[in-house]
């Protein structure tokens, strides 16, 4: 089970990058900020966490 979870949660930070990217590129933006030039801003430093949070929410409310 600590395997499968693991990559459940891994996969769930994959999904928050590709989202993050998606995003940008329908709204035609570089980068999300000037915080961290050359790095995509600070959202794109958080957009794994981002997803990794919401599979881990979705996890807590399922039970598991």
């Amino acid at each position: 089970l600590p395997y499968i979870l693991g990559f459940i949660v891994g996969t769930g930070g994959a999904v928050g990058d590709i989202l993050n990217s998606i995003v940008k590129r329908t709204l035609r933006i570089k980068e999300w900020s000037k915080t961290i030039p050359g790095h995509g801003g600070v959202g794109d430093r958080f957009a794994s966490l981002a997803g990794t949070g919401l599979v881990l929410l979705l996890l807590r409310i399922m039970g598991i």
